[in-house]
């Protein structure tokens, strides 16, 4: 990619991933925005973000983008969420959430974003909320069971696989391998067999009918496995190894490939300009 980053989030539409913020080798947050073409293998800069943002999460419905929350050059968490045109190449603020939240994950179920954990005010938090993309709204949902930040997530069918993360405590990362699965026709979280390999940091896509999730850190190294989870045996399994291990990293899935995109390197700042593809058959 472009530009070395990490603490990105990313999307696809169509055939084309999207980049968003991340923080840069100066520990400040990034306002770049970026596009990779699959198809012609070609990185694009588009519109910056209306401000600078790293550890956002970033969701997509049709041909507009969505970007919610993140920390701010000060580690503030925010409120916002900005939505970017993919056919007008142009942003604006879509709405103000009831808290603000950063380290979070998110994911499209119909006509509604689910926004699970994150961190706020330097605690990990287990809020779920739920942003209605018709009627302009915010309620809160069902509360994850386990408080966590830097966490990922998958979306198959009805369902968002909610996984990972960390609750810091004393100076100490924490590591979850924690597994919640949200399901949109009960409303209920129930709780999955743990993630072997407990990390934060952490990037999750849904491919099939696995949960991928890639990378992730701890205080003294970051991580290369690929661990995924079956939906439907309901178990975890151990696929591959990543070539370079990062934390921080974004996923995204186009076709029979997964890319694996930024994130830094060791634990703490450090930063990548690494573009992985897993090749799957």
């Amino acid at each position: 990619m472009p530009v070395r980053l990490s603490e990105v989030a990313a999307t696809v539409v169509g055939q084309t991933i999207y980049l968003a913020g991340g923080l840069t080798a100066e520990g400040r947050a990034s306002d770049r925005f970026f596009a990779f073409d699959v198809p012609e293998v070609r990185w694009k800069e588009l519109a910056r973000m209306p401000a600078p943002l790293h550890h956002v999460a970033m969701v997509s419905q049709g041909d507009q983008i969505f970007v919610i929350g993140g920390y701010d050059d000060g580690w503030t968490a925010q409120d916002r969420i900005y939505r970017y045109s993919v056919k007008s190449d142009g942003w604006e603020v879509f709405l103000t959430l009831k808290r603000p939240i950063a380290a979070a994950t998110a994911q499209v179920l119909g006509n509604e974003i689910h926004i699970f954990g994150g961190a706020r005010k330097g605690h990990a938090v287990n809020d779920h909320a739920i942003v209605d993309l018709e009627r302009l709204s915010v309620v809160d949902g069902v509360s994850l069971r386990v408080a966590r930040e830097h966490l990922s997530s998958a979306v198959m069918g009805k369902r968002i696989y909610v996984v990972g993360g960390r609750a810091p405590s004393g100076g100490r990362i924490n590591n979850l391998g924690t597994l919640e699965i949200y399901d949109a026709d009960t409303g209920v979280l129930s709780e999955g067999p743990p993630m072997p390999t407990p990390r934060s940091g952490i990037a999750a896509v849904a491919v099939k009918g696995m949960v991928m999730v890639f990378g992730g850190e701890s205080e003294t190294r970051t991580f290369g496995e690929v661990e995924a989870y079956d939906v439907n045996r309901g178990s975890w399994t151990s696929l591959t190894y990543m070539p370079t291990p990062r934390h921080g990293l974004a996923a995204a899935t186009v076709g029979n490939r997964v890319y694996v995109i930024a994130g830094g390197p060791r634990p703490g700042l450090t930063v990548s300009d690494v573009n992985d593809v897993l090749i799957l058959e």
